[in-house]
């Protein structure tokens, strides 16, 4: 991507976005050893350094979202690994302020409306306040936040309330504060997403900013007596969360030793089963159900390993089972 933007003559300053890439986050998906991690890294600081408003590393709190977890663990890990990443690059000469300003923090949205908004903000908060602890001054409104709409939520039965469910997503990351969003496919649980759903996607922001104005205000939510609890609690239990997990040796040391999946996982079961045996309601799944052709689950996290943390869906049991009938 570099080498094409230089041989197209554009200036660096006038480039402006940034990749997805969480190195921590990846080796729940392939595994890697953390020296692999920290040398891509350095790579990708020094590739990008003429390019001031390019990001290129992330805080990838959406890959532990889609795997099941709960809010704080999401925020958590995804700090933490963070953490042991400044730790490791700053021991590689590079100083703290060069790797914040190259990231940039993802994160996937579910459709809790009113929590997912208070998570929103809760981890600019939290990554505003860890910033601060290198004693670097940062605004708040300068951290980039990239939102996207939940895979977790989405369902083979019922693709058609899974459009529903993007717009709301979408919304709350908005009035979280997103400063870029990506809207899923509403029918991605399937194997081939098609071209209507991919279009529909890209018109959800269109809707929302041409008919709901949300580019408009600054902050809907501001003064939400609600909202600003939520926010308050997620951020006491995620300031816990990560000082547990720093104790026990940080991320990497959770993960060699199955503590982050193993976490991550019983959540996700729980949630699962609880669509399964109908203690959790899902619209499509198990209730106000359709009957109608399904197609192939793209998801298949039950044959993950032991140290993976795959993708996957909260209706996937209840979908195998119907699936399997």
């Amino acid at each position: 991507f570099m080498e094409w933007v230089n041989q197209n003559g554009w200036k660096p300053d006038t480039i402006y976005g940034g990749i997805l890439w969480d190195g921590f986050a990846a080796a729940l998906i392939e595994k890697t050893d953390k020296r692999t991690v920290v040398e891509i890294a350095k790579s990708l600081l020094q590739i990008g350094e003429e390019f001031g408003n390019f990001k290129v590393l992330s805080i990838d709190a959406a890959a532990y979202h889609n795997s099941g977890a709960s809010p704080v663990q999401e925020l958590t890990f995804g700090l933490v690994a963070w953490i042991d990443l400044i730790d490791a690059l700053v021991g590689e000469g590079f100083y703290p302020q060069e790797i914040i300003q190259k990231t940039m923090f993802r994160v996937a949205v579910g459709s809790d409306f009113f929590l997912e908004i208070a998570k929103v903000k809760a981890a600019r908060i939290l990554m505003h306040r860890m910033i601060s602890l290198y004693q670097l001054d940062v605004p708040a409104e300068d951290l980039f936040f990239f939102v996207e709409t939940s895979f977790w939520t989405k369902t083979i039965s019922d693709p058609d309330t899974d459009m529903i469910r993007n717009t709301t997503e979408a919304m709350a990351g908005i009035i979280g504060g997103a400063n870029a969003l990506y809207v899923l496919p509403h029918d991605i649980a399937t194997e081939i997403p098609g071209t209507l759903s991919e279009r529909l996607a890209r018109n959800v922001s269109n809707i929302l900013k041409e008919e709901s104005y949300l580019d408009r205000i600054l902050d809907p939510v501001a003064g939400s007596y609600f909202i600003e609890n939520l926010i308050v609690a997620i951020f006491q239990k995620v300031k816990e969360s990560l000082s547990y997990v720093e104790e026990m040796g940080g991320w990497w040391t959770c993960y060699e030793s199955g503590f982050i999946q193993k976490e991550v996982k019983t959540l996700r079961k729980e949630k699962m089963e609880g669509v399964l045996d109908g203690r959790r309601s899902k619209i499509g799944v198990n209730k106000y159900t359709i009957r109608k052709e399904i197609m192939n689950p793209k998801s298949k996290a039950e044959e993950e390993e032991s140290w993976a943390l795959s993708p996957c869906r909260e209706s996937m049991l209840a979908e195998n089972l119907i699936w399997n009938l």
